[in-house]
């Protein structure tokens, strides 16, 4: 569980996402294959933006109806990984991306004269799954030392980097959770309609303890997300005490219309079926439980279970970290859920390109636009492209300040949210 306007990149990004899944599959990599079409390798001019958002959305409709996981990495490179019953159709693929730049020497292979094609590797994992996890290791490694790069650039002189937590400070975190009273760390943040001409109109709040200010209490030294494996841990803590307090918080606001963002394995605990106890059969319909993507789709099996246990409670579904690179794999009613929320970031504001648009467009109207929740809107540019992609919901620290501009505007108290 976490805040809903989460700054760490490199738990979103496409490499982190990549190896958390690679990870997940360790147990189950019999029968899977991994292809690995390498567009870093094409010339220049064959690397152009448009080239490469042409490819990535051929690639993405041509894999929709297979079972796997697409990934596009930084450098535009594609890694898919699926089964091995399906190499024919990945084939298939391979061959329309490669008749794509057909005028590339990086796709032109002679199997007689070269042993390796440059322009696609494949790796069978059941035999091949260490290899291709320490590179997948390397490559987010490579990532989160960019973002390092990136974030010490900004930042100047501000000041030392923060260390990345340990299990001594988890120990010490975990502690500090278990006798403190979280009450005061609780955020509500609304998750609005906007219509043209229109102020906020609140369906949801989304509950959610701060870790930004639970870190500056106990250890303000560390970055809690350093350790993805750690923080992992901490989520599921936090998603156990979160569920502790809102079976005996007698705040009647908390009893309907809100979201919180579990771990699928938080399903299976008892901290969520004393949860349950409390929560009327009614009340269960107004309440949204927010699964993130790369714990959804890492899990699959798990998903699954925790999807039918939930929905056959009567709560509703919502699917966490979607962003344009991700979207068009993605299939909402296959997934089972009722909402999706897909991440505003402010270099969308400068989309001018019909085909972009078109592309952003098609995919929100696929997943069906009253469902899209158009997330991390911290900035005024969101409203406006969310509107011209027929997006409805939103939700950020702008929304936050226009909501509570058209409240004092009109001295009335804050609405109560409802679910739509």
């Amino acid at each position: 569980m976490g805040e809903p306007a989460r700054t760490d990149d490199a738990i979103a990004s496409q490499e982190f996402q990549l190896l958390e899944y690679v990870e997940r599959l360790a147990r189950n990599r019999d029968g899977r294959v991994a292809m690995h079409v390498h567009l870093s390798r094409l010339r220049a001019w064959n690397r152009r933006d448009q080239h490469l958002r042409v490819a990535t959305s051929t690639f993405a409709d041509l894999v929709r109806s297979l079972d796997g996981q697409g990934f596009v990495l930084r450098n535009s490179d594609i890694v898919f990984i699926g089964h091995a019953r399906d190499i024919d159709a990945l084939n298939d693929v391979v061959d329309r991306l490669r008749g794509m730049f057909n005028d590339d020497q990086a796709t032109n292979w002679m199997p007689e004269v070269a042993d390796e094609d440059s322009f696609c590797t494949w790796i069978g994992l059941s035999a091949k799954y260490d290899e291709f996890h320490t590179w997948a290791r390397q490559v987010a490694e490579a990532e989160r030392a960019r973002q390092r790069r990136v974030a010490a650039a900004r930042a100047g002189a501000a000041g030392p980097t923060r260390r990345p937590i340990d299990p001594v400070q988890l120990g010490r975190i975990e502690a500090y959770l278990s006798q403190a009273d979280l009450s005061g760390l609780i955020r509500r943040q609304p998750v609005c309609i906007i219509a043209p001409d229109q102020p906020p109109k609140p369906v949801l709040r989304e509950l959610y303890i701060a870790i930004a200010d639970l870190a500056a209490a106990v250890t303000p030294d560390v970055d809690l997300s350093g350790n993805r494996w750690l923080f992992r841990h901490l989520t599921r803590v936090l998603d156990q005490r979160m569920l502790s307090m809102l079976s005996r918080n007698d705040d009647k606001e908390l009893a309907a219309a809100f979201t919180i963002n579990l771990n699928v394995e938080t399903i299976s605990t008892p901290q969520f079926l004393a949860f349950d106890k409390t929560i009327g059969s009614q009340a269960r319909g107004t309440i949204v439980i927010e699964f993130d993507l790369i714990d959804a789709i890492g899990d699959m099996s798990g998903y699954i279970f925790a999807r039918e246990v939930v929905r056959e409670r009567g709560y509703r579904i919502c699917i966490d970290g979607i962003d344009h690179l991700n979207f068009p794999m993605i299939d909402r009613e296959r997934l089972g859920a009722d909402f999706i929320k897909l991440n505003w970031k402010p270099e969308y504001a400068d989309l001018t390109n019909a085909q972009q648009l078109g592309e952003l467009r098609q995919n929100v109207q696929r997943a069906g636009a009253p469902r899209v929740i158009l997330t991390r809107c911290n900035d005024a540019a969101a409203i406006p492209f969310g509107q011209s992609l027929g997006i409805t919901l939103y939700q950020g620290r702008h929304i936050d300040a226009v909501y509570a501009e058209s409240q004092r505007r009109s001295g009335a108290a804050p609405a109560r949210a409802r679910a739509s």
